[in-house]
């Protein structure tokens, strides 16, 4: 315990919910939104054991700590007008305070009961080196025909993609960029700790290489440009040189871009039918999408002001009609999973786009107001450099495919912007920089 730098029992808690990070698609994890996480409960809960502690969180983000009250005002005017079902608005209100505790726990653990941050990366290092290994057993069980060991694999995980490609320990492959590059890339630029830059190349390419997804290889390409724009030495650079990296680097993404295409039979299939003939996967997801956007069009008091929390499936229902005009006008194809929206159940609504999800359930005006706070808050802070723009619009990207109102990525950029920026780490806050916690032969000035 000494090794860790616990300060008392609780932290246990804080390092188990850093530890279950990966672990979010076993049948063990809180049923959420196509996702079952662990360690957001477990961050609820270090929060609860801290509770004298959140006077303090809430002096610095005061903002965010009350933004639930702003989303409960929100949702009364789709309530009255739309519908009201009790079970999905709890889900997306506690879905959002387990975000919140998240940021929490941050603020306690690393800010003001400063828990050194090199044991808290040791325990996030080793959680995601072990989901990789787990990722590679299902690669070997697969690929070699182990029954008994697959079948274990299979009933182990709550939505089943094992059967034909790892999917480590996540909710579905699709989740692996939103872990490698909504957590550990921006861990690593935070920490600049050389155990971060082993691992996310490797868990990557590995990916890759078994084949675990497509979304994959196309996170990987946009994190790679989001890793030169945040480490590149850009002022050191005469202008000429810097037109002829930023030549080379262009001419680079597109012969990957080219080649990640050709060598890969999903994007190679969207590429010559189209989003909504090439791969029935990406078709869906776009169609999730569209339906409760249309909606909105076609009822713009709801698209400023939501149709509610918890009635994403109200508004795919009412979109319906609308999305699949649009769909057969442009000659795509109406699959089955996209036909069953017209009817889908609340229980069963998503959207895998967190921008479609705030803006259906609270309104055009709550995303704005979102973004707005964003910004202001990290102009407030002077936290305005090349990491900070580089995580920003991977962030933005990440969460185009991906709607989980709990998930870490989100909430880590606040904790990290969310006060004045010290002059010895670029990112973390004065009181919490992790460069004065590690040894010396640890600190690494880039990606080396």
């Amino acid at each position: 315990m000494r090794r860790l730098g616990i300060i008392d029992r609780s932290d246990l808690v804080f390092y188990a919910a850093i530890a279950l990070l990966p672990v979010d698609g076993l049948r063990v994890g809180l049923s959420m939104p196509f996702w079952n996480p662990v360690s957001p409960v477990l961050f609820a809960a270090y929060v609860v054991l801290n509770a004298r502690m959140l006077p303090r969180v809430m002096r610095v983000y005061r903002f965010w700590m009350w933004f639930p009250v702003v989303l409960l005002a929100m949702s009364v005017f789709g309530w009255a007008t739309v519908a009201f079902h009790p079970l999905r608005a709890l889900v997306s209100f506690v879905a959002v305070m387990l975000g919140l505790a998240c940021l929490a726990s941050l603020d306690i653990a690393l800010r003001i009961k400063r828990l050194p941050v090199t044991s808290v990366v040791t325990v996030l290092v080793v959680a995601y080196w072990c989901a990789f290994a787990v990722g590679v057993l299902e690669f070997v069980s697969i690929k070699a025909h182990l029954n008994t060991l697959h079948t274990w694999f299979m009933r182990m995980m709550q939505r089943n993609y094992v059967a034909a490609r790892p999917q480590f320990l996540f909710a579905e492959p699709s989740y692996i960029g939103m872990h490698l590059f909504g957590v550990l890339l921006p861990a690593y630029w935070l920490t600049r700790d050389r155990r971060i830059a082993v691992l996310v190349p490797c868990f990557a390419f590995g990916a890759v290489a078994m084949g675990a997804g497509s979304r994959i290889v196309v996170d990987t390409l946009v994190a790679a440009v989001a890793c030169l724009v945040a480490l590149a030495p850009w002022r050191r650079f005469r202008r000429a040189t810097l037109w002829r990296g930023a030549i080379a680097a262009v001419c680079v993404f597109v012969v990957a871009t080219i080649l990640a295409v050709a060598t890969n039979p999903r994007l190679f299939a969207i590429w010559r039918r189209g989003l909504w003939n090439g791969d029935a996967s990406m078709s869906a997801r776009l169609f999730r999408s569209l339906s409760p956007m249309l909606a909105g069009f076609d009822d713009p008091a709801h698209l400023l002001f939501g149709f509610g929390a918890g009635n994403l499936g109200e508004a795919m229902r009412r979109g319906f009609p609308h999305a699949s005009a649009w769909v057969v006008e442009r000659h795509g194809s109406m699959t089955a999973e996209m036909s069953g929206l017209a009817h889908v159940a609340d229980s069963s609504a998503f959207s895998m786009n967190a921008y479609v999800s705030i803006v259906a359930e609270f309104g055009l005006f709550v995303l704005v107001a979102l973004v707005v706070a964003l910004l202001w808050q990290v102009t407030r802070n002077r936290r305005w450099d090349a990491v900070t723009v580089a995580w920003l619009l991977l962030l933005a990207y990440l969460y185009c495919q991906y709607e989980a109102y709990a998930f870490y990525a989100f909430w880590l950029f606040i904790w990290a912007t969310g006060q004045a920026m010290s002059p010895t780490s670029p990112l973390v806050a004065d009181d919490c920089d992790p460069l004065r916690h590690r040894p010396a032969d640890r600190v690494d000035d880039g990606w080396r």
